[in-house]
């Protein structure tokens, strides 16, 4: 049985994601995130069952407010670069210098601006193919501005070059890294002459970037167990995603597990080993969640052994199943810069780690169930491992996580960046099918 099967369950979803895509952007413990974390928390207590919170705490880092602006002009900007630093209201005034990303030249007391070509710093080798993405600025954009700062300057324009409109405005990016107390801001190419017409004539401009820091600030994850069947099973099934995300896509997750949930209440499916359906948070500040390989669920994980790690009394996890970025289509800038929208699927990355018999297994059973979609499977010892299934493999939990990664991503919310949502039912179908097989295998 599919949700098509199931037509109030069809029309809640579609409901449910309409209600995601009204939220801003809910980032990592900010107001919108808490309120869609408490209104998830609502749905699921609708259906009946029990939940489990986990509070837990970071320093919390908003802008409010960003601007760069001489005597006679403002510049436009694209965004702010997150946890980057902030001004009082009336900003920091300093000239401006071009700088190369290593910061070669004298910063000190200075503005100065890094040219991100995308074409040239944003694509990197994954799975055998050159990938150009936003993303892949993220780790020299916040070594420039650590370098920076040490330098001695007093804030940093970024400006993305060889990316269409869409694509450079409104990316928060990056997202990898803790308050770094420099301000920083992200503007487009179109403002590169301007602003070099500003460094070299030595006009100050003042760089505002308004908002809060505040240490130790609340946030929630919490999960679902549905014991299994079976009382002589000491295995479970994980199911997990995040919750937090700046748009409607990153991250709808949460939106596919709540219907997974009502799926399993209402065809009255159930499985001899426990379900632990987790909705985790920290996603976007992951530095925060712990070492390199915690990210949000590995925190998660690490505080709730008794659920998967098989010692002593707790259970053993057969098999944990990761969902991200439901219902992406192939919307991505061309050769020239130029941004295309198409009607096909984005390409879904199935991150498999189990044993050749479970993945074959796995392999048959989503292509004779799934004919929208496009899989591609990756070895998770032979490529990048994004998203938050990573935590869970190198806990050694055989795990399957779908992921589409594409490049607009991480954009704050725009028409575009909602989900299709024929491939989004048909992705949900396939990882019911999938928790089906894998509770049923030896």
């Amino acid at each position: 049985m599919t949700i098509a099967n199931f037509p109030t369950l069809n029309k809640q979803l579609n409901q449910w994601q309409s209600h995601l895509n009204d939220y801003g952007p809910r980032l990592t413990a900010n107001s919108t995130h808490k309120e869609s974390i408490n209104w998830l928390k609502e749905e699921i207590q609708k259906l009946d069952y029990a939940i489990t919170s986990d509070v837990h705490y970071l320093n919390f880092w908003e802008a409010t407010a960003y601007s760069v602006r001489s005597v006679n002009q403002e510049i436009p900007l694209s965004s702010y670069f997150p946890y980057s630093g902030l001004t009082s209201d009336t900003g920091i005034t300093a000239p401006l210098i071009f700088a190369d990303t290593n910061v070669s030249q004298d910063v000190r007391g200075k503005i100065p601006v890094f040219i991100m070509d995308i074409s040239k710093v944003g694509t990197a080798t994954f799975n055998s193919e050159e990938i150009m993405h936003p993303m892949n600025i993220s780790a020299i954009a916040i070594n420039a501005l650590a370098a920076a700062k040490t330098k001695g300057a007093v804030g940093a324009i970024f400006v993305w070059e060889n990316l269409s409109p869409e694509l450079s405005g409104k990316e928060i990016l990056p997202f990898q890294n803790e308050f770094m107390d420099i301000p920083a801001v992200w503007t487009n190419a179109a403002q590169i002459d301007t602003l070099r017409e500003m460094a070299d004539s030595k006009t100050p401009v003042t760089l505002t970037l308004v908002g809060n820091y505040v240490e130790n600030t609340e946030t929630e994850s919490f999960f679902v167990k549905i014991p299994g069947t079976n009382p002589d099973n000491h295995e479970s099934l994980l199911l997990t995603t995040h919750t937090d995300g700046p748009n409607a896509i990153e991250e709808n997750g949460p939106i596919a597990l709540l219907t997974i949930l009502k799926y399993l209440k209402d065809s009255r499916t159930t499985f001899p080993q426990t379900l632990i359906v987790a909705f985790v948070s920290g996603h976007f500040q992951q530095r925060q969640m712990g070492p390199d390989n915690a990210k949000a669920t590995g925190r998660w994980l690490d505080k709730f052994p008794e659920l998967w790690d098989g010692q002593g009394p707790h259970l053993k996890a057969k098999f944990a199943l990761t969902l991200e970025h439901l219902g992406c289509l192939h919307y991505y800038d061309n050769q020239t810069h130029q941004f295309v929208q198409s009607s096909t699927p984005q390409e879904n990355y199935a991150y498999l780690n189990t044993d050749n018999e479970t993945s074959h297994l796995l392999e048959k059973m989503i292509t004779t169930c799934d004919d929208i979609d496009d899989i591609t499977y990756l070895d998770p010892t032979q490529a990048a491992y994004f998203g938050e299934g990573m935590p869970i493999y190198k806990r050694g939990i055989p795990n399957m996580a779908m992921i589409t990664m594409p490049e607009w991503l991480f954009l704050e919310p725009l028409p575009f960046t909602q989900p299709d949502m024929q491939l989004m039912r048909a992705q949900i179908d396939t990882a019911i099918a999938i928790l089906k097989a894998i509770s049923q295998s030896a």
